[in-house]
Order: C-alpha cells, then structure tokens, then sequence
C-alpha cells in the first residue's frame, strides 16, 4: 500500500546519494616517454602518449568540464534474489548507501545517516526522571576497517580497500593516533558490501565506520509526548544540566512510544558532523586488484625481461607440452 510509505523521506534521500563530490583526478602517464600497457583481459596493447590518461584505470571517470573529477556520492549495482524476504532485500539496498528503514505513525520512513540539522530541540522539562549516560561499548569501536566489495572498473572482480591507511603519510596519520588512543590494541574488521562497485565509495563506507564507531557516547530515558514524531535518524539537540549538555547534538537510534502514559523512550548516539562528511583528500585508487596490505596485479613501472626459456612436459596421457618460463623484475 503506497499510503504507508513516507515518499519524502525516499527522495530525499535519493537527492543526497546523487551529490556530486570530489574524486582524485585520473592516473597518467609520469614516465616522460610512451607508455606501454598490456590488458589481459581484453588481449588489447594500450599506447600512453606523456601525460596522457591511462585508459585501463577508471576509464568512465570524466576528467573535462564541470564534473571532472566527481561522481555521485552513492551509486548501486545490485542482483536482489526474489526468494529472499522483501525486508532483507531491502535491507541490502539500504547497506549501500548508510540507510535505515522505520516505521512510525503508520509510515516507513527512510533515513541516510549524513549531515544533518535537528529536527527538535529538547531540554530538562521534556526528560522524565533522568537520562542513562554511557561511553558505549568498546567491543564495537574500530580504529581500522575493510570494505571488500566487487569493482566495476577491474573487470567486475573482488577487491577490497581499508580505511585509515597504514602509510603513516596518508589519512593524516589517523591510524597511528587511533592506534595510541586505544592502547595499541588493533580493533579491525571486515564488511562485504553488495551492490557497492566503486573504490572510492568503498573507502568512505570504510571511514564512516570507523569514525562512528569511535563516536560512542550514548543517551537512553523517557521523555515527553513532543517526541511522539521522531524516528530513528532524526538529530535533536539536547540541554541536560547534570551531563552538562547544552543543545548538544545526538541522533535518535530507536524509539519506543507508550501511548497510556505519553512519553516516548529514546536510544541516542553522539552526533558528530565528521563522521559523515565526504573526504575530499584521498589517495588514488591502485591501478591493481588491493588484497591485503598489497597491491597485486599491478602495472610494473619499469619492466626488465629475462632470458626466456623453454621446456617439454609430458601429460599423464603421454603427450607433450611446451612450457616458457619468463622471468622479469620490477
């Protein structure tokens, strides 16, 4: 029933994911002379003039007009298999681009966790005996992530990207500071994330995940029947004098109404603007698959090849085969 769906709070959603932000600009060629390149998934030789592109590294990237260099902020690519629940193919969707599904006042509603203002302003006369104040739970706070996720511009295969950097020269050392504020205890983990098929998309899925779950303080209590319209996503701005909170800001993570009482009870996390704010300093996307710590199938910078050589094997069958050995260093 279309009745039951808040159409809003869809396209505006829709609106944010298709802001235009800033990506590195395309690799080229650094070499001084002609480039080379051989793509072995294709059979094609690419020529680089100087300076010029390399065409085998994000080739759909505009690099000329007014969207050089940018793309949306949340794109998908996504198969939804129909024998799922309708829920958790939309739960799918919805991991794409940082939303959550809500049901409030006899509508669905959804949320994109991003920049935002609040929709309330509350204080000490809307909270009904006291406010619970906890700095979160440390089993889920990370100071590095994963994304691994399938990238359309490396021939649709399985890659993954981590944010902060371990290269103390990239992220502004965040790794290194994260690291030191807890204690040296490494707190890494890995998400997959279907439907997500851009490096750039998956690294700011990386750092948001990281940024929030560093953002721990939380708010839970009862409070007064002018939060009976929040959903969760709503941010609010909150003064409660015995935390020493004045109009700070959190966003609702659940809500739970009690309609014979009229009052609202309320999960809140700490609001940082940060956390979902696009970085516009990045390092380039590798021209190979990422895995791990290192970057395989990359294009070699200075290719030297050896002394080829030949060899006869005889198959199990009794044939013959001819086998090369080229062996070459970067």
């Amino acid at each position: 029933d279309i009745s039951t769906i808040d159409i809003d709070s869809i396209a505006s959603s829709a609106d944010k994911c298709d802001v235009l932000v800033d990506v590195p600009a395309r690799l080229t060629n650094q070499t001084g002379s002609d480039l080379t390149q051989y793509d072995p998934e294709t059979g094609i030789t690419y020529v680089t003039t100087p300076l010029g592109n390399i065409p085998i590294y994000r080739p759909d990237q505009v690099s000329t007009g007014s969207q050089a260099n940018k793309q949306k902020r949340f794109s998908i690519n996504l198969a939804l298999d129909p024998s799922k629940e309708v829920l958790d193919n939309i739960q799918e969707i919805l991991n794409v681009f940082r939303g959550n599904l809500s049901y409030a006042n006899g509508k669905y509603f959804v949320h994109m966790a991003d920049v935002a203002s609040p929709v309330l302003t509350l204080g000490d006369d809307d909270i009904i005996g006291g406010l619970k104040v906890a700095n979160g739970d440390r089993s889920q706070r990370m100071n590095r992530a994963t994304i691994k996720f399938i990238n359309e511009n490396k021939q649709s295969k399985t890659d993954q990207v981590s944010w902060p950097s371990l290269d103390s020269g990239e992220d502004g050392g965040r790794y290194a500071t994260y690291l030191a504020e807890d204690e040296d205890e490494k707190l890494h983990r890995t998400f997959t994330i279907k439907g997500c098929t851009d490096y750039y998309q998956a690294q700011d899925t990386a750092e948001y995940l990281v940024r929030d779950s560093r953002s721990n303080l939380t708010v839970s209590g009862t409070f007064s029947s002018r939060c009976f319209g929040l959903v969760p996503g709503d941010v609010i701005a909150l003064t409660y004098d015995s935390s020493g909170f004045s109009g700070k800001y959190f966003r609702v993570i659940q809500t739970s109404v009690d309609l014979l009482k009229m009052t609202v009870q309320l999960q809140l996390k700490e609001y940082d603007s940060s956390v979902y704010t696009w970085n516009t300093s990045r390092a380039n996307e590798p021209i190979g698959l990422s895995w791990q710590e290192e970057v395989v199938n990359a294009v070699p910078t200075s290719l030297t090849i050896g002394t080829i050589a030949t060899n006869t094997r005889t198959r199990a069958d009794g044939s013959t085969a001819i086998t090369l050995t080229i062996p070459f260093s970067d």
